[in-house]
């Protein structure tokens, strides 16, 4: 038989487990708390205001400079005028970009300026040959001694070298690739491009010479061969098929292009040496410039330069011993205005601006001095750049 409990140890117990109850509820509660409590908030993702996302997402504009393409062609096809710069599924390239800088030789060196002829550095020894700046002012090709040699222009490092002909190299107008000559064990001409640092090498396709539109969409090039009785341009538009294109005027000696034209110097023996506008498909054709005077009849019209504005064309007529006076004509027609006051200028290049045209002045032919000049389109604020520099 049990014996009953005590009032006092019952109330004991009672008061006991409830207390015990009671911790048990707090337990569960701050657990609970702990869990469910609202946290501090947490730090929003970064965000742009519209001046900030201006200045700091902005990319490159993007051009469709064909030439971006890094996909070799079919040296067979490209020899018949087939296949060029295939831009089809290729990334755009950068938009183009001109650094206000100039190169000259000086001494027995290749040098770089600003086109007011300061901060001038040497880049590399190259006492002859050919030498192009990229149109952004870093790297610097030089075609001697059966090469083409690209050069860091900051550093003066060698970044690549190729087998070339002595040609004057060609940048595409986003600075992406050069473009070059080399003659193959065929001895046919075929022009190839590679990137400023190197690598694969793209065949282009068969020419003695290139040229390139500003927008980078058009390249067309000299036949490597005068294999027909009518002079022609081969001519490839959007990374298409280079197409035939016959030129009137004679014998093909430079071509040049804008975005929606091409310009040719041709040299024939009845007419003697000219300058043509026609469009892309040979249509449309106009004589720019003829010989001006009996001393020009000799002469063939090189060296040719569109202005930034694409308005007007810089040209030289030039002599076996040297000569060569510039001049300038519109492209849309009209007489040509000469800018020389001697007879020995050079054109280099158009400024940036397209406000001057850097040339050279000086018959390095004929042993004289020579300088590095810039002067309007206008022909004044004529002005001596760096004494002593020459091509």
């Amino acid at each position: 038989m049990t014996s009953p409990i005590p009032d006092d140890t019952l109330r004991t117990r009672i008061a006991l487990i409830g207390a015990i109850a009671v911790v048990a509820l707090l337990v569960v509660a701050m657990g609970a708390w702990a869990v469910f409590r609202p946290h501090p908030k947490a730090s929003a993702p970064r965000t742009f205001t519209p001046a900030q996302e201006t200045s700091a997402a902005a990319e490159p504009a993007t051009s469709s400079v064909l030439t971006s393409a890094a996909t070799s062609v079919d040296s067979s096809a490209a020899a018949s005028g087939g296949p060029g710069t295939a831009a089809a599924g290729q990334s755009a390239a950068p938009a183009v970009i001109r650094a206000p800088k100039v190169a000259f030789r000086l001494g027995s060196s290749v040098y770089i300026a600003d086109e007011d002829g300061g901060s001038a550095r040497a880049v590399t020894p190259a006492a002859d040959g050919q030498f192009a700046l990229s149109p952004d002012g870093l790297t610097l090709a030089v075609a001697r001694g059966g090469s083409v040699l690209l050069y860091d222009a900051q550093t003066g490092q060698l970044a690549y070298s190729a087998l070339a002909e002595t040609v004057q190299p060609v940048w595409l107008p986003d600075s992406s690739a050069v473009m070059f000559m080399r003659v193959g064990a065929d001895g046919v001409a075929q022009i190839f491009r590679v990137a400023p640092t190197g690598g694969l090498e793209t065949i282009i396709g068969s020419g003695s010479g290139v040229a390139v539109s500003p927008d980078g969409e058009i390249v067309a090039l000299l036949p490597a061969s005068d294999s027909t009785s009518t002079p022609q341009v081969l001519v490839s538009k959007s990374g298409g098929v280079f197409t035939p294109v016959s030129v009137p005027g004679g014998d093909v000696i430079e071509i040049a292009l804008s975005n929606k034209r091409l310009f040719v110097s041709t040299m024939s023996e009845v007419d003697g040496a000219s300058i043509w506008s026609l469009g892309l498909d040979g249509s449309d054709a106009k004589k720019l410039v003829k010989p001006s005077s009996v001393a020009e009849k000799g002469a063939t019209f090189g060296r040719m330069l569109l202005s930034p504005d694409g308005t007007r064309l810089l040209y030289a007529a030039e002599s076996d011993d040297g000569y060569s006076r510039m001049f300038l004509v519109p492209v849309a027609g009209g007489t040509p205005f000469a800018l020389s006051v001697r007879r020995d200028d050079y054109p280099s290049q158009w400024s940036v601006s397209g406000k001057d045209i850097l040339f050279i002045e000086g018959n390095s032919f004929q042993g004289e001095s020579t300088a590095l000049f810039h002067v309007s389109p206008t022909g004044t604020r004529r002005l001596m750049v760096v004494s002593g520099a020459g091509l």
